[in-house]
């Protein structure tokens, strides 16, 4: 069997990784190339509702939705199971399995999943976070682009990403507000939420207050 294709699409919060999904590469992939696809996103991203991803509405384009099923985030055995059931459902099997907002996903155990995956034929996408609000490795996207054979399939999205405190382009950082100020790196890595807490910052406006350091012994 052919070895399938991976594209990750990493980006910061609010670069529209969701957005690129439902409203370009998916619809292309459906009417140009005509293959059967199959969204996914965790069941613990309960942001965009039951059964569905979502883009976020903004002055460009109307809040638009694609349906999708929701996996659980460390049971890839489970998850393997609701994709077989999916295709038992159409009676066909899928080409492409698309999977929202990874960084959810357990990091070793998705990863071995997705690679199990490609070997059976399957193209895949993975869009999500690389990186928590602390500026470190967030989920399995590192892991991932260990299966990147071809640099052109990583799609990073951040070239679109404003700083809301400067106003720069390409805002890698994530950072997450509590009461309006820094969160300390000590707090929780998972905190589910949107703009309420969390904005797009560049590498300058981050801020990551008691953040550990390495001293001279």
């Amino acid at each position: 069997m052919v070895r399938g294709s991976l594209t990750l699409i990493p980006g910061n919060m609010f670069a529209g990784k969701s957005e690129f999904l439902i409203v370009d590469m998916i619809p292309r992939l459906q009417e140009h190339a005509n293959k059967k696809v199959l969204v996914i996103k965790p069941e613990k991203d309960t942001r965009s509702g039951v059964g569905k991803i979502k883009t976020k509405p903004g002055k460009r384009m109307e809040e638009r939705t694609m349906d999708a099923i929701e996996a659980p985030s460390d049971d890839m055995g489970r998850m393997l199971t609701m994709i077989q059931h999916e295709e038992e459902k159409i009676a066909s099997r899928f080409d492409v399995l698309a999977f929202d907002e990874v960084q959810f996903f357990d990091e070793k155990g998705f990863y071995r999943l997705v690679k199990q995956l490609l070997r059976d034929g399957y193209d895949v996408i993975a869009a999500g976070l690389e990186r928590d609000f602390r500026n470190e490795p967030f989920g399995p996207m590192s892991y991932l682009k260990l299966l990147v054979d071809d640099q052109q399939s990583v799609i990073n999205l951040d070239s679109r990403t404003y700083c809301r405190k400067c106003g720069k382009p390409n805002a890698h950082y994530p950072q997450r507000l509590v009461d309006g100020e820094p969160a300390r790196y000590d707090s929780a890595q998972v905190v589910v939420g949107g703009a309420e807490a969390y904005e797009p910052r560049c590498g300058v406006c981050h801020e990551v207050p008691g953040e550990p350091r390495i001293l001279p012994n």
